[in-house]
């Protein structure tokens, strides 16, 4: 996996997704940035979100528009850009960033999931300046955020900064948030200025 990798177009990021999701965990667990040069309208394109993203996401001020992923099968964490963010060895970065009518549906055969839609879960995460609107996440999860699902930071810490939800739909069986569904670890975690 290279150390930066710059994505301009739909395709890009598609193949990005996809080589990420292929590699053995040693390997996609390494950490590099990833820049958006322009904004990327994902309307007919399949997707399947980022299964664990290490490193820094970088968005530069741009938008993801018309991202569209359902969620099928026994999966526990269900997010529409990525599923986890970071882990619990390494540090993971999102920011400057806005999602665009983008749309989760949550068609699992359990009712105990956690699901956002720009991850279902942050293991040590970090996401600032993250904007999520006129986006939906509908379906049978048991919690859901707009932002991020489940926060956990039990080794170093993590934050929430200057992240928006606005004009968008969150559905859940149980609990629902707009920025983070829930916390946990004992860790110092910061969530502020949203």
């Amino acid at each position: 996996l290279p150390n930066y990798i710059e994505i301009a177009t739909a395709d890009q990021l598609v193949a990005y997704s996809n080589y990420v999701n292929a590699l053995s965990n040693q390997n996609a667990t390494r950490e590099t940035t990833v820049v958006l040069t322009a904004d990327i309208n994902m309307a007919g394109k399949a997707w399947n979100p980022i299964k664990r993203f290490i490193g820094t996401f970088d968005g530069q001020g741009h938008t993801i528009s018309n991202l569209s992923y359902t969620a099928t099968g026994t999966a526990s964490n269900v997010g529409a850009f990525m599923t986890d963010i970071a882990n619990n060895n390494a540090n993971g970065r999102v920011k400057n960033i806005v999602f665009d009518n983008c749309t989760l549906t949550v068609a699992l055969d359990n009712n105990n999931a956690y699901a956002g839609i720009v991850a279902a879960k942050a293991d040590r995460g970090n996401l600032t300046n993250v904007t999520v609107k006129n986006s939906k996440l509908l379906g049978n999860a048991m919690k859901a955020a707009g932002i991020v699902a489940e926060a956990c930071w039990g080794i170093g810490d993590g934050h929430v900064i200057d992240c928006t939800v606005e004009d968008t739909l969150i559905v859940a069986t149980q609990k629902t948030a707009a920025l983070v569904g829930r916390v946990t670890g004992s860790d110092e975690v910061v969530i502020r200025n949203n």
